[in-house]
């Protein structure tokens, strides 16, 4: 890879990285403000950018780029040297452009009421003393790389007038449009010729039966003379800019139109246009179709899982109710134990005071234990002592 293509590829990156950065002021914006960030300051931020990067930064880019595409030379010094230079005036754009944001949000209160004056005018700024450094650098390029370009004024005009030779006619919408109804050729100057022989060209293109390749070699015809102006405004600044821009548009214009067959009308390669721009919808729809497809199939996983997870965690609760269901009969078992372990223990207390009552035929006698107690026959009760010494007795005659 040559160093010129490292360059353009770094341009083009850097562009990128600034795209990026200023794309990222909407959501950033939505973040920080939240439900204050509103339709209506949406659609000023979307405005705010568009202003900053279509308007501006793209148109930029797109035209130095397109310069540097359009040099002969690639691997001349010069042109590698603006090359550098373009990628070096981007690096300090960018970090003139995240001072501006950064400064922007750190202050977002006080200057969200305005946002055109307190962040567009300044980036938009910053982006044109950006074209004017770059074409500059252009400019002086092209003094250096273009010089075997070295006619008069009468040279240019007389290869032009070559091409074209605009006679006096008065109702020549051209010579109309300029004022030069009735100007005659050997009065006009280079630019008047010029203007007239763009406006001439530029008319052919209003005939329906012009092909693409006709298309084609009006804008190459019109690229190559407003270079060649660019050329003779040596030493007028804003002459040469205003050709280079001219040199810039039609070179563009060639290349949109080399995507054509060159025996096309316009209106085939309008349709021909339209048939693209169609299947690359159809490729675009097909691709959200697969992209729904797939999305709906995740959903459906993750519907699937969900009732999953619920079947589980049904599963969990029956199992916890049918644990509790245990415990609860655990419970009653135990609960049952401990009533049939009271009812032994009363049979057992009943048994032992039963085991103490006896009958010897005549009393019914009651051990307590050291004493007896005699319920006798005949009616009367007497204690007595083991010893048989009667202590108690209830009278009786017997």
């Amino acid at each position: 890879m040559s160093l010129f293509t490292e360059l353009r590829d770094a341009i083009k990156t850097q562009s990128k990285e600034i795209v990026k950065r200023v794309t990222f002021l909407k959501p950033k914006l939505a973040s920080i403000l939240g439900a204050s960030f509103d339709i209506s300051l949406s659609a000023e931020i979307d405005s705010a950018i568009k202003i900053i990067l279509d308007d501006s930064f793209l148109k930029v880019i797109d035209r130095a780029i397109f310069a540097l595409d359009s040099t002969i030379d690639k691997t001349s010094q010069e042109i590698q040297t603006l090359a550098q230079k373009i990628f070096d005036n981007l690096f300090e754009l960018e970090k003139r452009l995240n001072i501006l944001i950064n400064n922007f949000f750190q202050n977002l209160s006080a200057l969200i009421n305005n946002i055109k004056t307190n962040l567009v005018d300044p980036i938009v700024d910053s982006i044109f003393q950006l074209e004017e450094k770059i074409f500059e650098d252009i400019n002086q390029v092209i003094d250096k790389i273009f010089n075997f370009f070295t006619g008069t004024v009468k040279e240019f005009k007389d290869d032009l007038l070559r091409l074209f030779n605009p006679l006096p006619n008065p109702f020549d919408p051209c010579r109309q449009q300029f004022g030069l109804a009735l100007t005659q050729t050997s009065r006009l100057t280079h630019t008047d010729i010029f203007n007239l022989f763009e406006c001439s060209q530029l008319r052919r293109l209003n005939d329906g039966n012009t092909i693409v390749k006709e298309i084609q070699e009006i804008y190459a015809g019109l690229q190559l003379e407003s270079f060649k102006m660019t050329c003779l405004g040596r030493g007028s600044p804003s002459f040469q800019e205003l050709y280079m821009r001219k040199w810039l548009k039609y070179g563009q214009l060639f290349e949109i139109w080399q995507e054509f067959n060159e025996n096309m009308t316009p209106q085939e390669a309008f349709d021909e246009a339209i048939r693209r721009l169609n299947e690359a919808r159809d490729e675009y729809n097909a691709k959200v179709a697969d992209i729904d497809r797939a999305q709906a199939t995740a959903d459906d996983a993750v519907n699937r899982a969900n009732n999953a997870q619920n079947t589980a965690n049904d599963g969990v609760n029956r199992a916890n109710n049918a644990q509790n269901t245990a415990n609860d009969g655990v419970n009653r078992a135990i609960n049952a134990q401990n009533t049939a372990n009271s009812a032994l223990e009363l049979a057992n207390t009943v048994n032992g005071r039963t085991q103490k009552i006896s009958f010897d035929g005549n009393s019914t006698l009651i051990d307590a234990g050291g004493k007896f107690l005699a319920i006798q026959s005949d009616g009367n009760v007497v204690v007595y002592r083991d010893n048989g010494q009667p202590l108690f007795a209830t009278g009786t005659d017997n």
